[in-house]
């Protein structure tokens, strides 16, 4: 369980990461949505377009 908590908080760190660099490159959420690809490492986390539109749009307002 502990596993799972720090390979999933791991996975949205990254996703904070290249959401916020790439509103400061002044691309659109759906943009940053096509873009994202979830890296090697967390490959059994799942962050499907879906799941992306509703969440990057909260980087993107600093939430």
């Amino acid at each position: 369980m502990w596993n799972d908590l720090v390979n999933d908080s791991g996975c949205y760190n990254d996703l904070v990461d290249t959401a916020t660099a790439g509103q400061t490159r002044g691309r659109s959420v759906d943009q940053r949505v096509s873009a994202h690809s979830v890296p090697s490492q967390y490959s059994d986390v799942v962050a499907g377009p879906d799941r992306l539109r509703g969440t990057v749009p909260y980087i993107f307002n600093g939430q």
